[in-house]
């Protein structure tokens, strides 16, 4: 297990951000190091015992297929993770590195389910189930929740000239703050569970999700924390300017921290998301 101090993972932002700058040319260079010998054996990871160091992103430039390194006792590991189109199923290789010859260390397969509020992690190796885990994506606490279904609109509108429909702009509707576990996992699986959390749909993993799950695997902390803002656009009539019907936009704005007293700062995202049926593609919301 990794015992590594917030502080450091703080400290390291910088450093992941850089790394992403120069992803080809680490690309380029570990290329060669990704050799599998064919006689090699399986060796157990358990027998390497220290903290983890020197993390660096190598390659996220595919989402599904992603590559980073780090070192521990003094060992240097290239770890590849391949995930299919959804993310419910994650592939994790680990390389020792020795020169320019590396030897596969361990391989796992994580799956990931999806259901309501929950998500079902489930990990295997060698076709047998070694950890299962369930996680709640909505615990925590809703604040100043606002329902203004009740009362008129009075901010700035905007008409869609082709429907002849009205819409509000963005608007505060509540927010959300809670945790979750994520110790034990591997950057792309820590990605998947922050797509849960700071996307209304939950199954969209982007670039900027990883990076932010790539500063927490590098922090080592078990569990993490999240402030939560969401927006909505909603149809309004005119010129009465009352709500009409669902949301047809939902924003979720989510600060990510690696410390339950938020002095710590993984990350922010922004994810919006909009139901074509209530809110046309041609109109721009800000």
């Amino acid at each position: 297990m990794r015992t590594c101090t917030v502080e450091r993972g703080y400290c390291m932002l910088k450093k992941i951000f850089l790394c992403v700058l120069c992803v080809f040319v680490l690309t380029n260079l570990s290329s060669s190091y990704i050799v599998e010998a064919s006689n090699s054996s399986i060796i157990n990871m358990g027998d390497i015992s220290g903290d983890m160091t020197n993390f660096e992103l190598i390659d996220i430039t595919d989402v599904h297929n992603i590559k980073y390194m780090y070192e521990r006792d003094g060992i240097t590991f290239i770890v590849q993770e391949s995930a299919n189109d959804d993310f419910s199923e994650i592939l994790t290789q680990i390389y020792k590195i020795d020169g320019e010859m590396s030897m596969l260390v361990e391989e796992f397969t994580t799956l990931i389910n999806r259901n309501g509020d929950a998500m079902i992690l489930e990990q295997f190796k060698d076709g047998n189930a070694i950890e299962s885990r369930e996680i709640n994506l909505s615990s925590g606490s809703l604040e100043n929740l606002v329902s203004p279904l009740s009362s008129s609109y009075n901010g700035y509108i905007y008409y869609d000239g082709t429907t002849g429909k009205y819409y509000t702009s963005w608007y505060y509707a509540y927010s959300h703050s809670g945790n979750t576990v994520v110790m034990q996992t591997t950057v792309t699986v820590i990605a998947t569970i922050l797509a849960g959390i700071c996307s209304y749909t939950g199954d969209v993993v982007t670039g900027s999700l990883l990076l932010i799950a790539a500063t927490i695997f590098d922090a080592g902390v078990d569990d993490i924390y999240y402030d939560q803002d969401i927006y909505h656009v909603h149809q309004i009539t005119y010129p009465e300017k009352m709500y009409y019907g669902t949301p047809g936009g939902i924003r979720y704005d989510t600060d990510i921290y690696l410390d339950s007293n938020r002095n710590y700062f993984g990350g922010n995202y922004v994810d919006d998301w909009h139901d074509p049926d209530e809110w046309p593609t041609a109109i721009t919301i800000n």
